[in-house]
């Protein structure tokens, strides 16, 4: 039998605890900004995943992928793009899930939540994080 490469599965784990954080920091500024401030849910878990990217920014660089690149800006100008593909995918989900099949928000967060750890880790890890990968 195979033997696994444990180190991605690691990483991942630590992700996800990442994750968790950065998912409750998103859905508390999406239903505090819904419910106590009567905005729109597009619009709110837009406001809570900028605040998840800056904090998950600065845990995954320091504890889930302890990268070794002295080459900074090329580091966030990608975390950067990752990010902003999740926003875009962030905001079209809920859009869809809102405004076009008007189901209930919660349902559309559930939906980001399972969708974009999984394609952001995916994109952070081979691409953003990989020091064999240091340029655009």
């Amino acid at each position: 039998m195979a033997k696994i490469n444990s180190v991605p599965f690691k990483k991942f784990f630590i992700y996800g605890i990442v994750g968790v954080i950065g998912t409750f920091i998103h859905f508390l500024t999406l239903v505090l900004l819904v419910e106590l401030f009567n905005q729109d849910p597009v619009f709110s878990s837009s406001i809570g995943f900028i605040f998840t990217v800056i904090i998950s920014f600065i845990l995954n660089k320091k504890f889930t992928f302890k990268t070794r690149s002295k080459n900074n800006s090329i580091l966030f100008i990608k975390y950067s793009l990752v990010s902003i593909s999740g926003f875009i995918l962030n905001s079209l989900i809920m859009y869809l899930t809102v405004h076009v099949f008007t189901i209930h928000y919660f349902i559309g967060q559930a939906i980001v939540i399972i969708v974009l750890p999984i394609s952001n880790f995916l994109l952070n890890h081979y691409w953003t994080f990989n020091e064999k990968m240091e340029s655009l």
